[in-house]
């Protein structure tokens, strides 16, 4: 099995509910086919460049999944079918944008207190940097420029 990266725009009118089921028959059509869904993110609500289906705005959904080339055809023709969705991507992406799934994730707003500053600390002690060391030459005059 292969990973691909799905990146839809839904009408911006879907409610959570409605995003939630989208999702939902997404995830359904890969794991139906012998596929496991990596991760899913809403990214939310943008302006389109250009005018899709009279709609200027749309909901990105950015989905990763590993499945076979069997289904990703099916993929490709249940979400043309869909009337939620207004246009789709599906591409293989690099090794290193693959996300990992992982069991003990944090929160994302959980990490303040990471950089805590010891009082002991002098910051002022760090190191001294010399106007002449500034890397700009202070010479105003045209050295290179010989008139």
């Amino acid at each position: 099995m292969r990973t691909y990266e799905l990146m839809c725009i839904v009408q911006p009118e879907l409610d959570e509910e409605g995003m939630a089921d989208l999702n939902a028959r997404v995830a359904e059509v890969i794991t139906g086919f012998g596929g496991e869904v990596l991760s899913t993110e809403i990214l939310g609500r943008r302006r389109l460049a250009f005018p899709i289906r009279k709609k200027i705005e749309g909901v990105y959904v950015l989905t990763y999944a590993n499945m076979d080339a069997a289904g990703m055809a099916e993929l490709q023709r249940r979400l043309r079918l869909m009337e939620e969705v207004i246009r789709y991507l599906i591409v293989r992406p690099e090794e290193d944008e693959i996300p990992l799934p992982s069991e003990d994730e944090e929160p994302e707003g959980d990490d303040l207190g990471d950089d805590v500053i010891d009082e002991d600390q002098d910051l002022d002690d760090d190191e001294d940097l010399d106007d002449d060391d500034s890397g700009y030459d202070d010479d105003d005059s045209d050295d290179d420029n010989d008139d």
